[in-house]
């Protein structure tokens, strides 16, 4: 099985191997941390609670959402060097036929597609990952890419937290 990296540039057969690679690389976190605490651990029902709890200390993203955090870097970086060209004209800005408050948001126009395979692709996955992110992270792309990048971290951390 090929890194995950390789998947994410993509260099995958299929869509089925993308997301066994996700699962894999999701087993591979949990287990490290289990592997990691092993001597703290009692019995196995309180190995999974620790677990979590460690997790969530270490401030871990789940791998389909540090996927979704990586897309949104790489399209600030895009937006903001205009490099690579090739990415950059994957992506383009949302114009509307009317003056909307929207305008200042930095919205990325997302593609109609017909199938769930081109869904799978970058130029409709990155606008909808841009699009999905809060308008106080999109709405200023005159900050440093470190300083961008603790802003959707902090967003995607506290959602997935929140959510289990």
């Amino acid at each position: 099985m090929a890194p995950l990296s390789v998947y994410l540039q993509g260099g995958s057969s299929s869509v089925g191997d993308v997301v066994r690679c996700v699962q894999v690389h999701g087993t591979v976190q949990h287990r490290t941390v289990r592997l990691h605490s092993h001597p703290l651990l009692g019995t196995d029902n309180h190995a999974h609670l620790f677990t979590c709890f460690l997790l969530s200390h270490l401030h871990w993203l789940p791998v389909t959402t540090r996927i979704q955090f990586k897309i949104a870097l790489l399209t600030f970086k895009t937006l903001t060097t205009h490099q690579p060209s090739y990415i950059h004209d994957l992506l383009q800005p949302h114009c509307s036929s009317r003056q909307l408050r929207s305008a200042s948001h930095n919205l990325l126009e997302i593609l109609q597609t017909r199938t769930g395979f081109a869904q799978r692709s970058f130029t409709y996955s990155a606008p909808h990952i841009w699009n999905s992110l809060p308008h106080i992270i999109t709405g200023n792309l005159d900050v440093t890419a470190n300083t961008f990048k603790k802003k959707p971290k902090k967003f995607y951390y506290t959602t997935t937290r929140s959510s289990t």
